[in-house]
């Protein structure tokens, strides 16, 4: 009985740190998903993308609200 529930709760874990990992890996630019893409662009369009990075905690916000959601 004990196992089952540690395997459930490891499961839940697991679930949770997976939707996590997707939702940081967002192009938007305070995310680590955004610092890649910056990374990746060349310099003109890195800085384009760079310039919406106040502004990137209400766009997660934005498409959170409006069940834009990576699961």
């Amino acid at each position: 009985m004990t196992s089952s529930a540690l395997g459930k709760m490891a499961y839940a874990g697991i679930q949770i740190n997976l939707v996590l990992m997707a939702l940081n890996l967002l192009p938007i630019p305070p995310l680590d998903g955004g610092r890649i893409l910056v990374g990746l662009l060349p310099d003109r369009a890195s800085a384009a993308v760079a310039a919406i990075e106040p502004y990137g905690f209400f766009i997660i916000l934005a498409l959170l609200a409006a069940g834009c959601s990576t699961t």
